[in-house]
């Protein structure tokens, strides 16, 4: 989604170990504390927008659908609440669904006994049917499921009429084959919906919580997750979390520390007001992570990207994650000059990308040779795809520009270059760019303002030349490629994201999204990604600068962490020593 810049919103995230009295065996009795600058408004995740706050929604509730990292650190879906990967026919319009046996709800004074019970298809229907209610104030029904299940959008249309949803009435498109089977029929294929199947807001909630709670579901999530919400020992400062005693997904037969889940007694959220706090914590030993960022990251990484050996706590360790963030350029088509493909190739090749891995990013970002991030998996034929105008070249870039018209930058306008953040960094970013534009001899006058500013303006299509960051709403390539479709421009009163701000048209690249957005992952939608690539790699919409990291330094008490992609990331597997 287009977004703040996630070097300024990265959510500082610590643990720390903190004793539980009644600690069980395997040194399971410890809480890992994570600190926040703020919490999620609600703990109902339909009605939150933002994947930095997954890994918590992923503590009491769990989705169809997981992610995982393979061997290559590339994330692949796998099942989770389901007992297999969703069965589609060849048309991509049926969509078949079936559930494990045996996972149950969290026990909760909703249920009759309080005692939660076995998920049933018919959860699944719910899950949907909520985003259509009005009453929930679901964000994604209108990105994800509007004119997409037959009948839902008609059903929809009635209960904002009428003022209330009908769960009990049938959706033509969702139908109730067994206890544990739900066909979904579709207006046309929707290869995404596995991906989006992956994310919190496809949490599977229980009805009974939906009647006994209603909007209070925002205090009170009730899923089928590792953990339980104490709501006694939370309050405007923290957030409690417990290890659910009957969790459905226990582990194996062994018992044994890194076979249960969870490996841990419980995760508390706590404000933590300063990054000067945390750090000094961690120097300390009482806290387990660090997340880094660009005004730490020199003091515990070399120039390798590795740990200091100065670094404290001894036995420390540091994980690098994928972010599956692209941070770019973009132009606007619409403004004479930048409409010139051999303006934006020399502009392209004129911009000191390395100097923004080196000064802005401190080492914690590949640069960019296309539109998607590493961990995001294409199944295109070649393993990368560089990129010919991603290599400084000031000889070239001045050749180009003279061809297009421009020698020596005579005659170029100025440009105004938006910038959607403030601070330090947005000067660091405005003096790269402008020292490095200013060698082609193109000048440019910057704007830093605030986010909301900037989105204003960029949903008036009025930017020239505009900073940019956009993250995967769900881990699909598609969600990168559809950002530059004509379809996806500002119009007059747009309100929701519009993307390709630049007004990027190309035919070739229509058509080859249009065929591609009906495939399923793989091979054949694979090859499609790839000729994509190479379309926008040499028309230069944007240029693109990085694909930045998440770094975590783990304190010596931390056994086990694979990643930091917030798309993957489970507290459920962390395992202290």
């Amino acid at each position: 989604m287009y977004r703040r810049p996630a070097v300024l919103f990265t959510i500082l995230i610590i643990l720390a170990a903190i004793p539980l009295v009644g600690q069980d065996a395997g040194g399971r009795g410890r809480f890992l504390d994570e600190a926040v600058l703020g919490f999620p408004r609600s703990q109902d995740p339909i009605q939150v927008f933002n994947p930095y706050w997954s890994p918590l929604y992923r503590l009491c509730y769990e989705t169809p659908l997981a992610c995982e990292m393979d061997d290559q650190k590339r994330m692949k879906i796998v099942p989770k609440l389901l007992a297999k990967l969703p069965e589609i026919d060849e048309s991509g319009r049926l969509v078949t669904l079936t559930l494990r046996k045996g996972v149950r709800f969290a026990d909760d004074a909703c249920f009759k006994d309080g005692r939660g019970r076995e998920v049933e298809a018919s959860d699944l229907v719910h899950t949907i049917l909520r985003h259509a209610d009005p009453a929930t104030g679901s964000l994604y029904y209108r990105a994800y499921f509007a004119g997409r299940i037959i009948g839902l959008d008609a059903h929809q249309a009635e209960a904002a009429t009428a003022g209330a949803l009908d769960y009990e009435s049938k959706i033509r498109g969702l139908r109730i084959k067994s206890k544990r089977v739900l066909e979904i029929w579709l207006t046309r294929a929707y290869p995404q919906l596995s991906a989006l199947m992956t994310m919190p807001f496809f949490s599977l909630i229980p009805s009974e919580a939906r009647r006994a709670y209603g909007s209070g579901l925002a205090d009170n999530p009730v899923g089928t997750g590792p953990y339980l919400f104490d709501a006694n020992a939370s309050d405007v400062k923290a957030l409690v979390y417990r290890a659910n005693p009957k969790y459905w997904n226990r582990g194996g037969p062994e018992r044994s520390q890194d076979r249960v889940y969870p490996r841990n007694a419980g995760v508390r959220f706590q404000i933590v007001p300063t990054s000067k706090n945390i750090e000094s914590r961690f120097k300390l030993g009482d806290i387990d992570f660090l997340d880094l960022d660009t005004n730490n990251r020199s003091r515990y990484l070399n120039v390798f990207n590795r740990l200091k050996k100065s670094v404290r706590p001894l036995k420390s360790k540091v994980v690098h994650s994928d972010g599956a963030r692209l941070h770019y350029l973009a132009f606007n088509l619409k403004n004479k000059v930048l409409a010139k493909k051999k303006v934006r190739q020399a502009l392209a090749l004129a911009l000191d990308r390395s100097t923004y891995r080196r000064q802005f990013y401190r080492g914690a970002a590949r640069l960019a040779d296309h539109i998607v991030p590493p961990s995001v998996p294409m199944a295109t034929p070649e393993a990368s795809y560089p990129w010919a105008y991603g290599k400084r070249d000031l000889k070239r870039a001045r050749k180009l520009l003279a061809e297009a018209g421009y020698p020596e930058g005579k005659g170029m306008p100025e440009f105004v270059l938006d910038v959607p953040y403030e601070g330090k960094l947005a000067k660091l970013e405005v003096a790269i760019i402008e020292r490095s534009f200013k060698e082609l001899g193109v000048r440019i006058q910057a704007r830093i303002q605030p986010f909301a500013k900037y989105i204003d303006r960029a949903r008036k299509g009025i930017t020239e030349i505009s900073v940019n960051y956009w993250f995967a709403d769900y881990p699909d390539p598609e969600n990168f490629f559809l950002m530059l479709i004509a379809a996806n421009s500002p119009k007059p009163g747009t309100t929701f994201d519009a993307p390709n701000i630049g007004f990027y048209k190309r035919p070739e690249y229509e058509a080859l999204y249009k065929r591609a957005s009906k495939l399923p992952p793989g091979e054949i939608r694979g090859e499609l990604f790839a000729e994509m690539l190479k379309i926008l790699q040499e028309d230069c919409p944007w240029i693109f600068i990085a694909w930045p990291e998440d770094s975590v330094v783990t304190g010596p008490r931390i056994k086990s962490l694979d990643t930091r992609n917030r798309y993957v990331m489970d507290y459920a597997k962390i395992t202290l020593r």
